[in-house]
């Protein structure tokens, strides 16, 4: 889906959108291995209504297609950086340990789970 997407647009555009997701994942990773703040917290519910309010935002665009529509898709990416940026603080403290007073942390086993939770964040807010 990934490359499919990606072809429609110009070599350009593609580098510069890379570039911008790497500073931001680099920026929130450095920002969620530093901060005092614990966001592994009641945070879960948020996102995963911040997930579904995507979804549906994005199927009502979709259906009804409306008049200054590249406004309001400018409005969908701009929630869409929000919440996978929320997510990859999230994943990122669960990787650290924060989670581990709600038992959701990822341990040495859960390598491969952890890795696929950041890769798909990663790919979410590049899209």
């Amino acid at each position: 889906m990934l490359g499919f997407i990606t072809s429609i647009y110009t070599i350009s555009s593609l580098l510069l959108t890379v570039g911008i997701t790497c500073v931001v994942m680099g920026g929130l990773t450095i920002f969620a291995m530093t901060t005092k703040r614990d966001f592994t917290t009641g945070l879960m519910p948020y996102l995963f209504a911040g997930v579904l309010t995507l979804l549906l935002f994005g199927l009502l665009l979709m259906i009804f297609h409306p008049k200054g529509s590249s406004y309001w898709y400018a409005v969908y990416g701009g929630l869409g950086a929000l919440v996978f940026s929320a997510y990859i603080v999230f994943d990122t403290q669960l990787i650290c340990g924060r989670g581990e007073h709600l038992g959701m942390d990822f341990t040495i086993d859960d390598y491969v789970i952890a890795a696929l939770s950041i890769y798909l964040d990663v790919i979410n807010l590049f899209l």
